[in-house]
């Protein structure tokens, strides 16, 4: 998939995420690749949430010492709310496994069999990838971006932004097929 025809205007960090995940990619740490993938998709679901909550009481709950702060309770909520589909979440939350893994263990590697099943998993659940990545880094990576699109896309659909064409792997961005 050729991410650079997407183009998102009302998100412009879109466009360093981009740049940093293809740095990161290109000669960073597996560790700083997972770290920051799941970063972004962090903000992204902090934003969707943003989207749907009452403007008033949004960091009594998103920021990160509130109920809503961590990555695994915006993946829940995101869910539980209908706004990400069953595919996303799935991926998502393979994404959270793997993100804790790097994070809490300090010999770990996208070798580490336990992390080359889990990313896996997390290609083979993230809907816009396709064929087989070159590695467990390229599925990752791929698997975070697509991910990203998708959340951007779900977050301007809440605000009334554009209209959702839904196949059978879930939402699907204008022109791009999964």
């Amino acid at each position: 998939m050729d991410f650079n025809k997407i183009e998102i205007e009302e998100w412009p960090e879109m466009h360093d995420f981009r740049r940093l995940m293809a740095q990161e990619f290109g000669g960073g740490t597996d560790r700083g690749l997972v770290l920051l993938g799941a970063s972004m998709l962090d903000e992204l679901l902090r934003r969707l949430l943003e989207s749907r909550i009452r403007e008033e009481v949004a960091d009594e709950l998103l920021l990160s010492d509130r109920p809503l702060g961590s990555f695994s309770a915006r993946v829940k909520i995101c869910y539980g709310l209908d706004l990400i589909t069953d595919r996303e979440f799935k991926a998502l939350e393979y994404v959270r496994k793997i993100r804790n893994a790097f994070a809490h263990k300090i010999d770990v590697s996208f070798e580490t069999q336990s992390l080359r099943n889990l990313c896996e998993n997390l290609y083979e659940a993230a809907p816009l990838t396709n064929g087989q990545p070159t590695s467990m880094r390229a599925a990752y990576d791929e698997a975070c971006v697509s991910l990203a699109f998708l959340l951007v896309h779900h977050t301007q659909r809440v605000k009334g932004v554009e209209e959702v064409t839904t196949g059978p792997t879930g939402p699907r961005i204008q022109g791009i097929e999964p």
